[in-house]
């Protein structure tokens, strides 16, 4: 791969992270965590029902968003967006 084009790949990368909001970048933060602590209780307790995972999904990324909130300090809108967004994800992901 040339500089060229591995910096014309960078730019195109950033320009679309800077697009992005902040709530789906903490909705993606949040799936993530989510499914890293669900592997974590996997491990620990056996495999849950695929309801039960889909519910332990949601209740890890509402945690984290959760968290990211109480350390971070985001607005409403941010906070409602990314738990929607994450509800929409989990049941893209489960359904």
């Amino acid at each position: 791969m040339s500089t060229a084009s591995t910096i014309l790949s960078i730019t195109k990368y950033k320009t679309q992270l800077m697009e992005m909001n902040s709530y789906e970048l903490i909705a993606g933060a949040a799936i993530y965590h989510a499914g890293k602590a669900l592997e974590t209780h996997c491990i620990d307790h056996g495999t849950p029902s695929y309801k039960q995972e889909d519910q332990l999904c949601t209740s890890f990324a509402e945690g984290f968003i959760r968290h990211v909130v109480k350390t971070k300090g985001l607005d409403y809108v941010d906070i409602a967006e990314a738990k929607h967004t994450v509800n929409g994800l989990v049941q893209l992901q489960f359904n």
